[in-house]
């Protein structure tokens, strides 16, 4: 397993404290991951600075002036076009996505008429594309996130005075753990909270031998430390445990032949299970009962696919903690042909089994059972 890390949000989190953070662990690429955008108009500054005594690294943009307020489809043809490795293109995309999706539930209006006014600025693009680089760098196999403080009182946006959390940042924060923190300001911006849920699974500290710390300033000075720490180490106790959302919704008026189909749907919607429990409903109809996990970052796309694709007209939610063994993939060479084979954890606890669909197809082309393949595939193990 690689390294895994912890963001401590005691005072909130911003694009730019994220950026911070992992400027201050030591990230160089910073400024030649937002080149690749291939957009003008901005010039990186990184300085060390002391928050209450803390040593920090903040990171600020100087930009020209500019009038426009850029929408989704803007923003995501520019990072479509740039230069950024593809799994940074994509967890950019997916999070101005998710902006976009918010900013329209929250205003009442279509994702193709949001223009992200304070999230449309090229700062948020550069936070972003910024914070998904930096991630893609540090390639962490897991990562944690305390209860963000999203602060208190109110806030000047585009909209008028809003109360804090904003109600896009409350929007982003539903299902996570959230604290007030120590001051009436807004602590944790849209972009900081878009960004640190997409890529955590998880708001339990992990288990690690500690071998980094790192410390992102926010803008402003307050009456404690202003700063987003980063604890980088090794895990020392297995898979650390996940945080993931759980939907359900019960149903009586579906076809049970579509089923499969909404099951599929809702996978490829980002959940990481599906499945179906047999229920007795109301006036005791036969009924089931469909249950999904899925990551936080998910919620809304597996909440949308169910609505979509079955006859529900509501859904529950709750958050729960899964600890699961790491996993990868390995292939055996069997007198069939090769076999890849499913293989979690390790020593004790390490567990196989051969890829089904890999031993049937080999059946079938040989003349022999699945088991015979499935058997020879477990004597390679």
């Amino acid at each position: 397993m690689g390294q895994i890390c912890f963001f401590d949000a005691f005072s909130g989190a911003s694009g730019d404290m994220i950026l911070g953070a992992f400027a201050d662990a030591g990230w160089q690429g910073l400024d030649e991951a937002l080149q690749s955008l291939n957009v003008e108009g901005w010039q990186l500054k990184t300085a060390k600075v002391l928050k209450r005594g803390i040593a920090a690294t903040k990171v600020d943009f100087e930009l020209v002036p500019a009038t426009e307020h850029r929408g989704l489809d803007s923003m995501l043809a520019i990072i479509d076009a740039s230069g950024l490795a593809e799994q940074v293109k994509a967890d950019a995309s997916a999070i101005f996505q998710r902006l976009a999706s918010v900013e329209a539930a929250v205003h009442g209006i279509p994702v193709q008429d949001v223009h992200f006014h304070e999230l449309g600025g090229l700062d948020t693009l550069l936070d972003i594309a910024g914070a998904c680089a930096g991630f893609a760098h540090f390639g962490f196999s897991h990562v944690a996130v305390s209860p963000i403080a999203v602060g208190s009182g109110t806030v000047e946006t585009a909209h008028g005075v809003l109360p804090v959390p904003a109600p896009a940042t409350a929007k982003l924060l539903e299902g996570w753990a959230i604290a007030p923190g120590l001051v009436q300001k807004e602590l944790t911006t849209p972009t900081g909270a878009a960004i640190l849920t997409h890529f955590a699974t998880s708001q339990a500290m992990p288990e690690m031998r500690l071998t980094r710390t790192a410390y992102g300033a926010g803008a402003r000075e307050l009456e404690h430390p202003n700063v987003l720490r980063l604890l980088i180490g090794e895990p020392v106790a297995g898979q650390p445990s996940e945080t993931v959302v759980v939907v359900e919704t019960l149903v009586d008026d579906m076809s049970p032949e579509l089923l499969p189909v909404a099951m599929d749907e809702v996978l490829a919607a980002g959940a990481l299970d599906v499945f179906v429990t047999p229920v007795q409903g109301k006036k005791g109809r036969p009924a089931s009962l469909l249950t999904a996990l899925a990551p936080p970052a998910a919620e809304q796309a597996v909440a949308d696919a169910l609505f979509r694709h079955t006859t529900t007209i509501g859904l529950r939610y709750r958050t729960e903690q899964r600890h699961v063994l790491p996993r990868h993939e390995e292939t055996v060479e069997t007198e069939f042909g090769p076999v890849r084979v499913k293989v979690a954890g390790e020593g004790a606890t390490r567990k196989a089994k051969p890829e089904f669909e890999d031993c049937r197809r080999l059946a079938a082309q040989h003349g022999v059972p699945v088991s015979a393949v499935y058997q020879a595939a477990f004597r390679k193990l």
